[in-house]
């Protein structure tokens, strides 16, 4: 404990110099989701840091000169108030501290310790969407924090679907209502013409980023969604993002045709043995045949296949 050193990253250049020491520190944490990468952090903040309210507070925890823990904050200030949150939030689900395993306690002491210490530079800790499932939360929910101001820890349960089990004993497993309105909406869906599943994990001219938005606000347009895909910043994320989780080997977009039209979808991610299931839509033209439904379907299917053991709905 004695040898960790805590250090503030408040400019950009400062931000691009942790690069390779994020990256190596993310890829040893298994359980993280994409979205404590380096490169949607940075990302994020390039199209949606810019604001004048907005400033970086990466927190970067060494132990003898060697980096194992990461606090992704920026500060912003509302009404007066200043706010330490997430980098992201409200376009990622799953945010967390990047903390080496094994060193989760002794990280989160010292950031306590520190933010204690520095309390002038903030008024509320704001930590949404952080995992229950994850080592960190669950050190953070027993934690004596009577030196700090106000802080919002609020753990996120997702639903998910997990299974072992091949499809056809996945089925097996369920209602005999459930296996037929299944039949009953496939039947809907190729009664509209040539239906086909795809996964697609490269680059492809059957999808873009602005096809993609343009039917998630067909479907969408009379609710208010906070999805990145809806914003010119969060499509502009995207399309940076689409080719750096290519080169990765986690991008996930599952899609139905429908006589080569995209009938439904979901940006989604293969991290592990879990499938992220981050943006999906729909044509709300085919309602009737319940393209998400058959969306899900398609992924269940081949969970053995991929392979993966479990379908993280996310927030949905």
């Amino acid at each position: 404990m004695n040898n960790l050193t805590i250090s503030t990253v408040t400019t950009e250049q400062a931000f691009d110099a942790l690069r390779q020491s994020w990256t190596e520190l993310y890829d040893q944490i298994s359980c993280l989701s994409p979205f404590s990468s380096f490169d949607w952090n940075r990302n994020w903040w390039k199209y949606f840091g810019s604001a004048s309210n907005k400033s970086l507070f990466i927190l970067t925890i060494k132990l003898d000169e060697k980096l194992i823990g990461i606090a992704p904050f920026y500060k912003t200030v509302k009404n007066g108030v200043n706010i330490l949150r997430f980098i992201s939030t409200g376009n990622a689900d799953y945010l967390d501290l990047i903390v080496l395993p094994g060193r989760e306690q002794d990280c989160i002491t010292a950031l306590l310790t520190y933010l204690g210490t520095n309390s002038k530079l903030w008024d509320v800790l704001d930590l949404v969407d952080l995992p229950q499932t994850s080592p960190n939360y669950q050190i953070l929910s027993v934690q004596n924090m009577p030196a700090l101001k106000k802080v919002v820890l609020s753990g996120l349960i997702c639903p998910y679907i997990r299974s072992e089990k091949t499809y056809t004993e996945f089925l097996a497993g369920k209602s005999s209502n459930f296996r037929y309105d299944l039949k009953r909406k496939m039947k809907k869906a190729l009664a509209l013409g040539n239906i086909s599943f795809e996964l697609i994990r490269h680059s492809s001219p059957k999808i873009d980023i602005a096809t993609l938005a343009s039917l998630y606000e067909k479907r969408w347009a009379a609710k208010d969604t906070n999805a990145t895909i809806r914003t010119a910043s969060g499509q502009k994320l995207l399309h940076e993002m689409l080719p750096i989780w290519e080169k990765q080997n986690i991008l996930a977009i599952p899609v139905i045709f429908l006589n080569d039209k995209v009938m439904a979808f979901c940006v989604g991610f293969i991290r592990g043995e879990r499938f992220y299931y981050y943006i999906p839509s729909f044509d709300p033209e085919f309602m009737n045949a319940s393209p998400g439904k058959l969306l899900v379907e398609f992924i269940v299917k081949h969970l053995n296949i991929w392979p993966i053991t479990e379908l993280d709905f996310m927030k949905g």
